[in-house]
């Protein structure tokens, strides 16, 4: 892995830290390099190279072999660490079949435009010799893009004994202006209905009506079961007061209920 200054400041003050074999502190120098949003795919691979190699000089290839795990599931291709020691490329090697089983190859279709395909090729162990869109060979990359020729139905990732590794086929159908990926059965949605949300909201409010209805009548009838006979004349007005009160915030409630129910019914019918 060819290594050069980038723009990240920890990652080169982490390189400086590694090559003076302070390892415990070029590690967290690393770590604080591999938060940076900025970092290139470049920057990354440096720096959890150099991060990885940093945990294993302590003695912990677990930790390690997490580390360069992360970075394949993001790139797939980065390079081995080429010149490194048998200990440190075989914790790489168990990282990579962590994330890519022995001979893993796919092909994955990504969205494009009407009549034009795009597809990338994920090929960690450098097995597949050529790639097809029918009968077409296409250039060496890993990322595909182009006019989809008429009739074309198949994409075949090919080693270099000929052996397919790894195919897309799809049917041509008009699905959203793309195009249904490994034969499946092209989907068609159904026209949206209306929406639902406005006659649940209005049932709710209806039925919320008649609930706080049933308890400010309840209310109003126990202040007005609080006046005895020997209840004094003051009290008494208190408690006809509140019932009065909550009576009237029943009628409202029922009210409201009446006019929330009207209106559900409105749009259950119109909707």
């Amino acid at each position: 892995m060819t290594l050069v200054l980038g723009v990240n400041p920890h990652l080169d003050e982490g390189r400086k830290l590694y090559e003076q074999l302070k390892y415990p502190e070029a590690e967290q120098r690393l770590k604080v390099a591999l938060q940076s949003p900025a970092n290139t795919a470049e920057e990354a691979a440096q720096i959890s190279d150099l991060l990885a190699r940093s945990q294993i000089a302590q003695g912990r290839a677990g930790d390690a072999e997490r580390t360069w795990a992360q970075l394949l599931e993001k790139q797939p291709h980065a390079a081995d660490p080429a010149g490194a020691s048998p200990k440190i490329r075989d914790v790489f090697a168990r990282a990579k079949r962590s994330v890519y089983p022995q001979g893993f190859v796919k092909l994955e279709r990504r969205p494009a435009a009407p009549g034009r395909f795009e597809a990338d090729l994920l090929d960690p162990w450098n097995l597949v010799a050529t790639v097809t869109l029918g009968p077409v060979q296409l250039p060496d990359a890993r990322h595909f893009s182009g006019a989809l020729p008429v009739g074309t139905t198949w994409l075949e990732a090919r080693g270099v004994d000929g052996a397919v590794l790894a195919k897309l086929e799809w049917v041509h159908a008009e699905v959203k202006q793309s195009v249904a990926v490994a034969g499946a059965t092209p989907i068609v949605e159904a026209p949206a209905g209306p929406p639902r949300w406005p006659k649940v909201f209005t049932g709710v409010l209806a039925g919320g009506g008649l609930v706080a209805g049933g308890i400010f009548t309840a209310l109003s009838l126990v202040e007005y079961g609080q006046v005895q006979a020997s209840t004094d004349a003051a009290t008494t007005n208190l408690r006809d007061a509140r019932a009065r009160d909550w009576a009237l915030g029943a009628a409202i409630a029922f009210g409201g209920a009446l006019l929330f129910a009207v209106v559900t019914g409105v749009l259950a019918w119109r909707l």
